[in-house]
């Protein structure tokens, strides 16, 4: 049976979003973007004797899909067929 620790993190970071072009000749391109994550931990840890390090410098990176463009999109199409076009940023 294992232990039970208490573990409060903490931590303070900084996040970005990098969109692709809009006009990029690969159509899914324009929909997809980079994310950016870093910052640092500091953990407050219950564990006693054992010490364990869980506080430091973290860094992520992902993608992203990016639904405000692809709901213009759609609806770009739905009013360019029924005639009303109106583009929406």
């Amino acid at each position: 049976r294992g232990k039970i620790y208490n573990i409060w993190p903490f931590g303070a970071g900084l996040s970005a979003s990098i969109k692709f072009p809009r006009n990029s000749r690969i159509v899914p391109f324009r929909y997809t973007g980079l994310n950016l994550l870093s910052g640092y931990r500091f953990c407050i840890t219950g564990i006693g004797k054992e010490s364990y390090s869980l506080s430091g410098v973290y860094y992520s990176v992902g993608t992203a899909i990016f639904l405000d463009r692809l709901y213009n999109d759609i609806l770009g199409i739905k009013s360019r067929m029924s005639g009303t076009y109106r583009r929406i940023y």
